[in-house]
Protein backbone atom coordinates (compact mmCIF):
# COMPACT_ATOMS: atom_id res chain seq x y z
CA UNK A 1 0.00 0.00 0.00
CA UNK A 2 1.00 3.22 -1.24
CA UNK A 3 1.22 6.28 1.74
CA UNK A 4 -1.16 8.19 -0.62
CA UNK A 5 -3.69 5.81 -0.71
CA UNK A 6 -4.53 5.54 3.10
CA UNK A 7 -4.58 10.07 3.58
CA UNK A 8 -8.57 10.06 1.80
CA UNK A 9 -9.90 7.53 4.29
CA UNK A 10 -8.18 9.16 7.19
CA UNK A 11 -9.40 12.22 6.01
CA UNK A 12 -13.03 11.05 5.52
CA UNK A 13 -12.80 9.60 9.21
CA UNK A 14 -11.75 12.79 10.55
CA UNK A 15 -14.39 14.77 9.11
CA UNK A 16 -16.97 11.97 10.67
CA UNK A 17 -15.31 12.44 13.97
CA UNK A 18 -15.49 16.37 13.30
CA UNK A 19 -19.40 15.98 12.51
CA UNK A 20 -20.04 13.51 15.72
CA UNK A 21 -18.51 16.00 17.60
CA UNK A 22 -20.01 18.90 16.12
CA UNK A 23 -24.08 17.38 17.20
CA UNK A 24 -23.08 16.06 20.75
CA UNK A 25 -22.15 19.95 21.28
CA UNK A 26 -25.04 20.95 19.45
CA UNK A 27 -27.49 18.69 21.87
CA UNK A 28 -25.71 19.50 24.97
CA UNK A 29 -25.92 22.83 24.23
CA UNK A 30 -29.80 22.79 24.00
CA UNK A 31 -30.36 19.94 26.63
CA UNK A 32 -28.45 22.86 29.15
CA UNK A 33 -30.84 25.74 27.76
CA UNK A 34 -33.96 23.59 28.55
CA UNK A 35 -32.49 22.98 31.76
CA UNK A 36 -32.21 26.66 32.48
CA UNK A 37 -35.00 27.82 31.00
CA UNK A 38 -37.36 25.04 33.09
CA UNK A 39 -35.75 26.37 36.40
CA UNK A 40 -36.87 29.77 35.45
CA UNK A 41 -40.42 28.84 33.82
CA UNK A 42 -41.22 25.73 36.27
CA UNK A 43 -42.71 26.69 40.03
CA UNK A 44 -40.79 25.40 42.86
CA UNK A 45 -42.39 23.57 44.98
CA UNK A 46 -39.52 22.94 47.82
CA UNK A 47 -39.80 18.99 47.07
CA UNK A 48 -43.27 19.13 47.68
CA UNK A 49 -46.69 18.90 46.37
CA UNK A 50 -48.19 20.71 49.44
CA UNK A 51 -48.86 24.57 50.30
CA UNK A 52 -49.79 26.15 53.55
CA UNK A 53 -53.30 28.67 52.89
CA UNK A 54 -54.29 30.10 55.94
CA UNK A 55 -58.40 30.52 55.97
CA UNK A 56 -59.50 33.48 57.86
CA UNK A 57 -63.09 34.71 58.35
CA UNK A 58 -64.08 37.97 60.20
CA UNK A 59 -67.14 39.40 60.93
CA UNK A 60 -67.93 42.39 63.29
CA UNK A 61 -64.21 42.29 64.27
CA UNK A 62 -65.18 39.10 65.83
CA UNK A 63 -62.40 35.79 64.29
CA UNK A 64 -64.85 32.98 63.19
CA UNK A 65 -62.71 31.57 61.17
CA UNK A 66 -58.89 30.79 61.57
CA UNK A 67 -57.09 27.49 60.42
CA UNK A 68 -54.15 26.70 58.32
CA UNK A 69 -54.07 23.69 56.15
CA UNK A 70 -51.43 22.04 54.34
CA UNK A 71 -53.50 21.65 50.78
CA UNK A 72 -52.08 19.66 47.13
CA UNK A 73 -50.30 22.35 44.87
CA UNK A 74 -53.14 23.57 42.60
CA UNK A 75 -55.92 22.74 44.87
CA UNK A 76 -59.27 24.17 44.11
CA UNK A 77 -60.17 27.09 47.69
CA UNK A 78 -64.03 26.46 48.25
CA UNK A 79 -62.85 22.64 47.84
CA UNK A 80 -60.33 23.33 50.44
CA UNK A 81 -62.29 25.63 52.61
CA UNK A 82 -65.31 23.13 52.94
CA UNK A 83 -62.69 20.96 54.61
CA UNK A 84 -62.42 23.43 57.24
CA UNK A 85 -65.61 25.25 57.44
CA UNK A 86 -69.49 25.26 57.40
CA UNK A 87 -69.72 26.71 54.25
CA UNK A 88 -73.10 27.90 52.18
CA UNK A 89 -72.67 29.29 48.58
CA UNK A 90 -74.88 30.13 45.52
CA UNK A 91 -73.68 30.63 41.73
CA UNK A 92 -73.20 34.44 40.94
CA UNK A 93 -72.30 35.60 37.60
CA UNK A 94 -68.73 36.37 39.06
CA UNK A 95 -68.75 32.36 40.41
CA UNK A 96 -69.38 31.14 43.52
CA UNK A 97 -70.81 33.53 46.22
CA UNK A 98 -70.34 32.97 49.37
CA UNK A 99 -73.82 32.68 51.42
CA UNK A 100 -72.66 32.17 55.02
CA UNK A 101 -69.12 31.18 57.18
CA UNK A 102 -69.60 28.55 60.27
CA UNK A 103 -73.35 30.11 60.23
CA UNK A 104 -73.12 33.28 60.01
CA UNK A 105 -75.06 35.20 57.72
CA UNK A 106 -74.42 38.35 55.81
CA UNK A 107 -77.29 41.22 56.88
CA UNK A 108 -79.53 42.89 54.25
CA UNK A 109 -76.76 44.94 52.69
CA UNK A 110 -73.59 43.06 53.68
CA UNK A 111 -71.22 40.33 51.87
CA UNK A 112 -68.85 38.60 52.35
CA UNK A 113 -65.70 39.91 50.36
CA UNK A 114 -62.67 37.36 49.62
CA UNK A 115 -59.49 38.93 49.74
CA UNK A 116 -56.35 36.47 48.77
CA UNK A 117 -53.00 37.73 50.55
CA UNK A 118 -54.67 40.80 51.44
CA UNK A 119 -55.72 41.68 48.03
CA UNK A 120 -59.68 41.76 47.16
CA UNK A 121 -60.06 38.70 44.85
CA UNK A 122 -61.53 39.66 41.33
CA UNK A 123 -63.13 36.33 41.32
CA UNK A 124 -65.09 33.78 43.04
CA UNK A 125 -63.87 31.40 46.19
CA UNK A 126 -64.53 28.57 43.32
CA UNK A 127 -62.05 30.46 40.34
CA UNK A 128 -59.01 30.59 43.45
CA UNK A 129 -56.27 28.26 43.00
CA UNK A 130 -54.12 27.05 45.72
CA UNK A 131 -50.71 27.19 43.85
CA UNK A 132 -48.46 29.32 46.92
CA UNK A 133 -48.24 29.43 50.43
CA UNK A 134 -51.27 32.43 50.84
CA UNK A 135 -53.83 33.49 52.97
CA UNK A 136 -57.45 33.83 52.23
CA UNK A 137 -59.48 36.13 54.30
CA UNK A 138 -63.09 36.51 54.51
CA UNK A 139 -64.25 40.04 55.55
CA UNK A 140 -68.02 40.83 56.27
CA UNK A 141 -68.13 44.43 54.11
CA UNK A 142 -71.23 46.56 53.47
CA UNK A 143 -72.56 48.14 50.27
CA UNK A 144 -74.10 50.93 49.21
Amino acid sequence: MYPEEGKPRERKEARIEKRWFLWLAILVALWLMYASLAQQVLPDDGGSGTVNVTFKAVADEKVILEQTAAVQRGANALEELNKVADVETSMSMYGMFVESINQVVPGEKQFWAIYVDREMSPVGIDSIVLDKDMTIEFKLESFE
